[in-house]
Parts: C-alpha cells; structure tokens; sequence
C-alpha cells in the first residue's frame, strides 16, 4: 500500500491545471540594449551608434530613434476593459539588438547631432536575462538599459 501514495499524490498534481503547465505566449525579448535621451541630447541628435566591447573584442550597429512617450488619462471600466492615452514626452528612445553576454560590459555611444557635430560617451552596463512570459518559458534574451541626458550616458 505505501508505494501506491506516491502515485495517488502524482496523479493528484497533476490533475490542478495551475500545477501541471505554464501558458506561455509566442512573444520573445531580443538581445541587446535600450536607449533613453532626454533634455539636450534629445533635442540636437540626428542619429545614434552604439559599441558594446568584452573581452573578446567589440560589436557595433546604428540605433534607430523614435520619440518617447508616457501613458496618462489610464481608465477601466467596471467589466475591467481598461485604455490609455501615450503622451509624447520630449525624449528619444531606441534599440540597440546585439549579442550581450550577462555580465557588465562597456558601451560607447556615438550621437551625430543635426548640425554635424559628434558626440562620445561611454558607461558601463550590467545586462541580465530578461524572461517576457517567465522564467519558465522560451524566448527570454540578455538585455540592458542606457540613459543618456544632460548629466551624460549611465546604465538605466
């Protein structure tokens, strides 16, 4: 008989949805990092290059930019459909998609401001794997955030 309490536990288990699978979705993170500008690099840059160097050496691609924005007026109604309204924040923001290993790395970011000027700057950045369904489920990446504004670049 006690080796039929294991098996009525199992079967047990698994017969409560919440412990026998994970729902996972098809939306995946991609490597990389993002970038915020605000305040005067916001206002001057045309476009964006950004470096991210190992040990191993360095990988470099373009950013392409877009505005920012912040979510305000968010209501819900009683039945629990819920809107909002994005509001353009004066900032820009991009995607740098590059292999990131999970330790801190340097990035140097290139801005070309509109009257032809350029721009260095370099931070240090700490990526960590990202899991947009969990932990449990596929499609996770290695990702990290820079800021760059008026006081310059730093890890967001």
């Amino acid at each position: 008989m006690r080796t039929a309490i294991p098996a009525v536990l199992c079967g047990l288990l698994l017969a409560v949805p919440s412990c026998s699978a994970v729902s996972c979705t098809a939306i995946a993170a991609l490597p990389g990092l993002s970038i915020t500008l605000a305040g005067g690099p916001a206002a001057v840059t045309e476009r964006l290059e950004v470096s991210v160097c190992t040990d191993d050496g360095c990988s470099a691609t373009g950013v392409d930019l877009a505005p920012g924005s912040t979510t305000t007026e968010e209501t819900c109604t009683p039945d629990g459909t819920c809107s909002a309204v994005s509001t353009p924040d004066g900032t820009l923001i991009g995607f740098a998609e590059l292999d990131l290993p999970e330790r801190e790395v340097r990035a140097d970011v290139t801005v070309h401001q509109r009257d032809g000027r350029t721009d260095s700057y370099t931070a240090t950045v700490d990526p960590a794997m990202v899991h947009p369904n969990g932990e449990y489920c596929d499609g996770g990446a290695i990702q990290g955030r820079l800021v760059l504004d008026d006081t310059g670049l730093r890890s967001g």
